[in-house]
């Protein structure tokens, strides 16, 4: 069948598309049309998936097809010479895009330029918006064009010769449950090969999607929806610097087939492009197929697991075999330097061989940055070393990086390494040569590393370079200074552990090592603060928990109490009743001298309730507030430095001591079943005491807060205690029933249904963190519990709860009430010596139940019984009347 299109394609100025109701039409792919991104566009506004309205000079789209259809809408292509981003909506309200659909920002393989695959419904308007995320100005081309995805279940996987890229989107595809899937209806796409005995790795590493993949693998034919093939491995994480891309690796058999599921961890929709490839073609496992280097610094990463193959050491007396990766490069006569020291887990070593054939040592590293290998080489011109990197641990998450020696060690401020993006390093002292460097005019001679940076206006949603070091022990405790030029030994800053530099701001910056004899430096391109005026405060509840910074902030003057003006940020809540509350940058870990103040009141007239006590013992920065709080007023939270146009990270943390009412479980929080996902902090020191049997039989106290999720729902619900914020081993458990006690405000919960904890082996979320599905069918209500795992577990809890489920099928129109009923009475209560007219009876027995519901029916019978006759009565005397009247 012949197919007929039209290309429309033409340069416009489209200075009248600039919001998304004047957005441009689009009715038939392919379409492809060129513009210009400009500061003379209107300005426009969408709704980002965080929900905070955004500002941008855009051009938009709005598309609407006959059919169903996916299309690719991208600007990679050569006449776009500026940096967009592409953003899908499904809604544009009062000239702001609403309904968050899907973004794209930088496709891999595309440099700036984006790509997004977008899933278009017939006859419904959808809205495609590009713009300049870093505000420069250039011309760009965009083209709509739709393709057709076959492989949508694991019977229609597209087959595949390693290595390949492949593309896609999860919005296509047909839903299918899987053993290692948190909860069912999964939608992605499949694709196969055959297995020729290597381990192979599937990743998305570097990707810029707005989404949390997961790579699924499964081994063998495709049988139905694949649903009875257990999974034979999976990941939704793995990759450095990225939590939502994914890495995957596991071993093949020869001919055997695989099947490679791309999919959304969170049931999202977006694009994406995954790699297929051998660990040969990614990071070699035997010398033979050793990768050649021939352009220094490099820098591979790699998981050593089961799925490697073994070889055997050259350079240690036993013959042992262990896990390895191979690299081949040739002499140039300069001195060389390896090493593994910013690798993450596991026990490494370096050998470097002659050749495969003899594989005779050559050296082997001696030094070592704690369980990491360092090595350096004089490396002779014209002569080949095989290099074997070795793990020497179970499993290894290990990172190689070899350069020429000044390059790698960048200790004088002539060889100063330049810094474009964030970065991570880690050295011994007794590596580097002796520098020359000092502040107020004195001249120093000590260790350390030196950074360049160059000063741009080009990146306006970047505050600049937050440049932290510690020693060995994760101790701040080593030197930075900061210069315009080298040999000045003039510092325009000088402090320990933490600085910035603005991203406007040219310098150089020398990392002391001191008298450490290791160090890490960490540099960390950070985003302007949004929340540094009053106005703009971040709202937030208590208890509350966070790693902030001031970097970038704003100046903000005429502060409330005894600091009349500094850089900080600035937070806002309040409470339900009076209570005490602590708030505290105290920590021991970083260096940052911080300034902390609460008032309460308003932006323009703030009272001040209280600053932070830098003096607490223990405490290395920062300090501690302590003040009474009560309902109907506004608070302000106001974070800073001590010290003048000084940037740095803080640790703030606020909660209260009067115990949480939902850590009884008669007040147990009462989940919104229409939500999509709900995160809170929770703060357990204060919480009621609650006594829960194990599944290992024993009994203990432990303190949390219960959650109830009501019927009238069916589906899953994901309770998880991964994210950062968690901070002791933290345990969930389901139960089908409880009952407290009114004087003691202990909760009895029933035996446990279901439960996870933190499990420091598997380390599936964390070692804090636990990860519990709840399968709930919407007959009954189920009480969940998340607590500290341990009778002496004092801290915060980050919980995110994912809501999968739909209303129960109803007799009329309307949904399911949201109840705050609970779980019934269990007669199972571990309270022995407790008496009935003690106990907080927050449920009732089924007989109760039933007598409440047939004499609430009765009631209702008999009123309309007693209403008829009584209208009955009226109408009748009303005709009597009007028969009257007509006689």
């Amino acid at each position: 069948m012949l197919l007929f299109t039209i290309l429309f394609t033409a340069f416009l100025a489209l200075t009248n598309a600039g919001t998304c109701d004047e957005a441009v039409p689009v009715t038939a792919f392919p379409y492809s049309v060129k513009g210009v991104l400009n500061s003379a566009l209107a300005d426009s506004t969408y709704v980002d998936k965080s929900g905070a309205t955004v500002t941008v000079k855009a051009i938009w789209y709005k598309v609407t097809v006959t059919e169903d259809t996916t299309a690719w809408v991208s600007t990679c292509h050569p006449s776009t010479t500026v940096n967009t981003k592409i953003i899908s909506y499904g809604a544009c309200s009062e000239s702001t895009a609403t309904n968050y659909l899907d973004e794209n920002d930088d496709f891999e393989n595309c440099g700036t330029k984006s790509r997004i695959a977008i899933k278009f419904t017939k006859n419904k308007a959808q809205f495609v918006g590009v713009f300049s995320p870093d505000g420069t100005e250039g011309n760009y081309m965009i083209v709509f064009e739709s393709y057709t995805q076959t492989n949508i279940n694991c019977m229609a996987a597209t087959p595949v010769t390693l290595p390949v890229v492949v593309e896609g989107t999860t919005a296509n595809g047909e839903e299918v449950t899987l053993s290692c899937t948190p909860y069912s209806g999964r939608k992605g796409l499949w694709y196969s090969f055959k297995g020729t005995g290597e381990a192979v790795v599937v990743d998305n590493c570097g990707s810029n999607i707005p989404f949390d993949i997961q790579l699924i693998i499964l081994e063998g034919n495709a049988v139905g929806d694949c649903s009875s093939i257990d999974c034979y491995a999976n990941n939704d994480g793995g990759c450095p610097d990225n939590t939502y891309s994914a890495r995957v690796y596991f071993k093949t058999v020869v001919n055997q087939n695989y099947l490679v599921f791309i999919t959304s961890y969170f049931l999202d929709e977006g694009s994406f492009q995954v790699n297929l490839r051998t660990i040969s073609q990614a990071i070699p496992t035997i010398c033979e197929q050793a990768v050649t280097l021939s352009s220094f610094p490099v820098t591979r990463s790699a998981q050593f697991n089961a799925s490697w193959t073994k070889t055997v050491d050259s350079c240690t007396e036993e013959a042992e075999k262990h896990y390895a990766a191979y690299f081949v490069f040739k002499g140039l006569g300069a001195n060389m330097v390896m090493h593994t020291c910013r690798s993450a887990s596991g026990k490494t070593r370096i050998e470097v061989l002659n050749n495969c054939e003899e594989s005779m040592c050559v050296v082997s590293s001696t030094v070592t940055c704690g369980d990491q290998a360092y090595l350096e080489l004089m490396a002779k011109n014209g002569q080949e070393y095989f290099i074997r990197v070795v793990c020497l641990s179970d499993v290894c998450d290990t990172t190689f990086t070899i350069g020429y020696s000044s390059m790698s060690k960048h200790d004088m401020c002539q060889d100063a390494m330049l810094v474009t993006a964030s970065t991570t390093q880690s050295v011994l002292a007794e590596t580097l040569d002796t520098c020359t460097h000092g502040c107020s005019y004195t001249s120093t001679e000590g260790k350390g590393l030196w950074y360049k940076f160059i000063g741009t206006t080009a990146l306006p949603n970047k505050a600049g370079y937050n440049i932290l070091t510690s020693d060995a022990q994760g101790m701040s405790i080593n030197k930075i200074e900061v210069y315009q030029e080298c040999d000045t030994y003039v510092c325009t800053a000088q402090q320990v552990g933490n600085v910035v530099i603005g991203i406007e701001e040219s310098a150089y910056a020398f990392a002391d090592i001191g008298t450490s004899e290791s160090m890490h430096v960490q540099i960390v391109v950070e985003d302007k603060v949004q929340h540094d005026t009053c106005a703009n405060a971040k709202n937030i509840q208590i208890p509350f928990s966070t790693l902030d910074w001031n970097l970038g902030a704003s100046t903000s003057k005429n502060l409330f109490c005894s600091k009349t003006e500094s850089e900080g940020t600035w937070y806002t809540f309040s409470v339900e009743s009076r209570a005490t509350l602590f708030v505290s940058t105290c920590t021991q870990t970083l260096l940052y001298p911080s300034y902390l103040a609460v008032g309460s009141g308003s932006c323009s007239e703030m009272l001040c309730m209280g600053e932070a006590d830098p003096s607490l013992i223990g405490c290395m920065s920062g300090g501690t507030a302590l003040l009474s709080v009560a309902p109907q007023n506004k608070y302000y939270v106001f974070v800073g430095s001590q010290n003048t146009n000084v940037y740095g990270q803080f640790n703030l943390k606020m909660y209260t001591n009067d115990p949480p009412e939902s850590s009884k479980c008669n007040n147990a929080i009462v989940l919104n079943m229409k939500e999509k996902f709900i995160r809170l902090t929770t703060y357990n020191r204060y919480s009621y005491r609650t006594y829960v049997k194990f599944l290992d039989g024993k009994s203990r106290e432990v303190r949390g807060t219960y959650f109830v999720i009501n019927e009238g729902y069916s589906g899953k619900v994901l309770f998880m205690t991964c994210a950062t914020g968690t901070t002791i081993p933290s345990f969930i458990s389901t139960h089908n029933a409880c009952r407290g006690n009114i004087q003691s405000n202990y909760s009895f919960p029933s035996d446990i249904v279901s439960s996870k904890y933190a499990d420091y082996q598997s380390n599936v979320c964390g070692n804090m963190g636990s990860k519990l599905q709840v399968d709930v069918d919407g007959l009954n209500p189920t009480l969940v519990f998340v607590a500290g795992y341990n009778t002496d577990d004092y801290g915060f809890i980050d919980v995110e709860i994912l809501l999968r489920v739909t209303p129960l099928p109803t007799t009329s129109s309307s949904e399911p009430v949201e109840s705050s009923s609970h779980p019934s009475q269990s007669s199972e209560a571990h309270s022995s010596n407790t008496s009935d007219s003690d106990e907080d009876n927050n449920g009732l027995s089924g007989g109760q139940i039933a007598g409440i519901v047939i004499g609430v029916i009765i009631f209702v019978a008999v009123s309309a019984l007693l209403i008829g006759v009584v209208v009955f009565v009226v109408i009748k005397a009303t005709n009597a009347a009007k028969y009257q009247a007509l006689d």
